[in-house]
């Protein structure tokens, strides 16, 4: 079978995610027999299946799948979801017709049971993993898949970008994380696989893989696009120092990016992978309040993040914070106590931070279950099947239980516009005196 694996349009606000999963799932259909079509942009016209890699939705709106399957001929479409974090929207199926099945999470067994049943002309509707419907996640199904015997990612696609020698490779490590924060769906999708394997690649292989892009693809930038690249604390840690040492004494000449957990940060394994070639670190600090991270089940303390930044402060590594100002239960106290936080120590922000900083309930997640029932009870709540569409669309108000709160975001949304987007250095101090003159106006 001759499969097309399509890349969204360039999104900048979801770079990198569907480019890895891309490189992996087209070296594995590959090696399963298929001939996979290598431009990004654009679908074969010969292909009989479509494939759309998307961590969020907005990517299968910039894949314009709607207008490239109306000038072809082909009628199967997969999308497959936030690999390897599962964001599956309940509302796909519902906007985009053409596609015959929703992937959420691994996509290796099910992807194949899939063409198969497409070769023999059978019914979908039975195949264990793929999203049937809006209000159940998929069944439980067995990746028996050592993560370590994955053919290596094909990054061919590249060479389509005018950008392509200044473009940042992106590699996977790992499909573990132990954090079991209360908003995460990716952590919801992970409790429903049947782990029976390692989902994390040992240093040698990540070493292989990074040799690979680096001699094959002239690629020296790498991000490893992980959840998180410690996939378990102590085993985690041993394998960033044995990685480290195996880059330095291979005298691989890299610069690398990493996400990981404030509680991972560690001044002797990140001193080790600075030398190694660490540039940048992404952690979801989240909030300066206990209170919030205690909601969120973060299973950090402020405490623990304040220790996390002093000490990339002190390796000199750049550290973008992620942060969630606003959520249904926001209280004014808590709000002080972040902007305090964030202010007091040296964060920056993600190139795709644009201030907003509201919680984004995801489906299944328990948060998104407690909003739910809690708002059931109050009479301030009109549900109805598209109610947080609406929401994340900004169709209706974000939900908010503190009417004080709701008028402080509104304040604070109106007159985030008037702040330069493009000044990365200032941007967060400056979205954090907004916040401060919004709470003193009401």
């Amino acid at each position: 079978m001759l499969i097309s694996i399509l890349i969204r349009k360039p999104n900048l606000q979801s770079d990198g995610y569907p480019e890895i999963t891309r490189g992996e799932l087209h070296s594995f259909l590959e090696s399963k027999g298929h001939t996979v079509a290598s431009n990004p942009y654009e679908p074969d016209i010969n292909a009989e299946l479509i494939i759309i890699n998307a961590q969020v939705i907005e990517d299968i709106y910039y894949s314009l799948i709607d207008d490239i399957l109306y000038r072809t001929s082909i009628n199967q479409v997969i999308c497959i979801i936030g690999n390897p974090v599962a964001c599956a929207r309940d509302f796909i199926y519902e906007k985009y017709r053409r596609i015959n099945a929703i992937i959420p999470g691994e996509y290796e067994n099910v992807i194949i049971n899939i063409i198969n049943n497409i070769e023999s002309k059978t019914d979908l509707k039975n195949i264990i993993g793929i999203y049937k419907e809006k209000k159940n996640l998929p069944e439980q199904r067995s990746i028996n898949i050592n993560y370590d015997e994955f053919p290596m990612p094909d990054f061919s696609y590249l060479y389509y970008d005018s950008s392509f020698y200044n473009k940042i490779c992106y590699l996977t490590t790992s499909r573990e994380c132990n954090g079991k924060c209360s908003f995460c769906e990716g952590y919801i999708y992970r409790t429903i696989v049947n782990n029976c394997c390692k989902k994390y690649k040992t240093a040698d292989r990540v070493i292989e893989e990074i040799i690979h892009v680096n001699t094959a693809y002239q690629q020296s930038i790498i991000a490893f696009s992980d959840d998180n690249f410690f996939p378990n604390p102590e085993e985690g840690k041993l394998r960033a120092y044995e990685l480290a040492e195996k880059i330095l004494s291979k005298k691989i000449k890299i610069k690398f990016i990493l996400n990981c957990r404030a509680d991972n940060v560690d001044y002797e394994i990140f001193k080790l992978l600075k030398r190694a070639g660490l540039m940048k670190v992404f952690i979801g600090y989240e909030s300066g309040s206990e209170a919030v991270l205690q909601r969120y089940d973060k299973q950090i303390s402020v405490d623990s993040s304040i220790m996390a930044i002093k000490t990339l402060n002190q390796l000199n590594i750049r550290c973008d914070c992620g942060i969630i100002m606003f959520d249904p239960w926001t209280e004014i106290g808590e709000l002080r106590q972040t902007i305090e936080f964030f202010k007091k120590y040296e964060f920056q922000m993600a190139v795709e931070w644009n201030g907003k900083s509201i919680l984004h309930m995801a489906g299944h997640t328990k948060l998104r279950k407690m909003f739910i029932d809690q708002a059931k009870a109050s009479s301030n709540f009109i549900f109805n099947e598209d109610y947080f569409h609406n929401v994340y669309k900004g169709f209706i108000p974000y939900p908010f239980f503190n009417k004080t709160i709701m008028k402080i975001y509104g304040y604070y949304m109106n007159n985030l516009k008037k702040i330069n987007m493009y000044d990365r250095k200032n941007i967060l101090n400056n979205t954090l005196e907004l916040l401060e003159r919004a709470i003193v106006e009401y």
